[in-house]
């Protein structure tokens, strides 16, 4: 099992990898991905940040739990993620 902080290390990894593709010359330009991965990895760690703080509040606080019954989401669908740079 992963631990939760862990998670981040998921999109260096990947961009990382595409760099060895290409220097290994399996693939001709990681940019074009690396760009993308860049684009979704403020929004990939917010899902984190909300599915493990769900999860240590609802471990805490298990009258939350109880009162709002068996998969309780504290969290809504919407958020803001900006990036700076």
């Amino acid at each position: 099992m992963v631990e939760p902080m862990e998670y981040v290390y998921g999109p260096p990894a990947l961009k990382l990898f595409y760099r060895f593709l290409h220097e290994k010359g399996y693939l001709d330009n990681p940019e074009d991905m690396i760009r993308k991965i860049d684009k979704l990895e403020p929004y990939f760690i917010e899902v984190l940040r909300k599915q493990f703080s769900n999860d240590a509040i609802l471990e805490k606080f298990p009258l939350i739990r109880d009162t709002l019954g068996g998969n309780t989401e504290i969290w809504d669908e919407a958020y803001f993620v900006e990036t700076i740079g």
